[in-house]
């Protein structure tokens, strides 16, 4: 192996390495996406630090055979200005929030609440398909942080509370692997700069 890597030059040898470090982050990925297609998820696993972001929340399946009848899920703290995407088959509620700093949203308006917790409900979605809970929102400047989405799934009978989130510092996939219902989660990554960058 050593010989096999002294005919490459150390441009070649780099150019590799990072094709190898892409290829672990694509099969971390997919396993994460294997995990996780079970459980109430996230459709895409990172989003861009500080940019406003569309975030799809997606619900696989009933409970243990039973249709479900409503979704709720919880913002993370410093998740704000939230537009939920209208939806003609579900009533959807708002609670909101008191933000622990006021803050100046487009145009200048002073925010001061945001909100805290998004209820679909008044429909049945059957066991055996899956649909799409979207909202748009500004993501923390935070890159690194990961965001879990906290979701109870209400069904006919019985619910799902995908509410579990690991320790700090815990192992990510460790914890997708034993928890029993884990939150729904997206990772904050670094975009290199602003989303509006005329």
């Amino acid at each position: 192996m050593l010989l096999a890597f002294a005919i490459y030059s150390e441009s070649e040898m780099m150019k590799y390495t990072r094709i190898l470090l892409g290829m672990a982050a694509v099969a971390s990925t997919l396993m994460v996406g294997q995990l996780t297609w079970a459980h109430a998820y996230v459709h895409v696993t990172e989003v861009y630090a500080g940019w406003r972001q569309d975030i799809e929340i997606r619900i696989p399946h009933g409970c243990y055979g039973s249709p479900t009848n409503s979704v709720r899920v919880r913002i993370p703290d410093g998740v704000v200005s939230v537009v939920i995407e209208h939806n003609r088959d579900w009533n959807i509620e708002t609670r909101m929030r008191k933000l622990p700093e006021p803050r100046r949203g487009e145009g200048g308006v002073l925010i001061t609440e945001t909100v805290d917790e998004i209820i679909w409900s008044g429909n049945s979605l059957p066991e055996g398909r899956f649909e799409r809970f979207t909202f748009r929102a500004v993501m923390p400047n935070e890159p690194g942080r990961i965001l879990w989405f906290r979701t109870i799934q209400a069904c006919d009978e019985g619910e799902h509370r995908w509410v579990d989130i690991p320790d700090e510092g815990a192992n990510i996939l460790e914890f997708l692997r034993s928890a029993p219902e884990p939150a729904a989660f997206v990772k904050l990554v670094d975009a290199g700069r602003p989303q509006y960058d005329y």
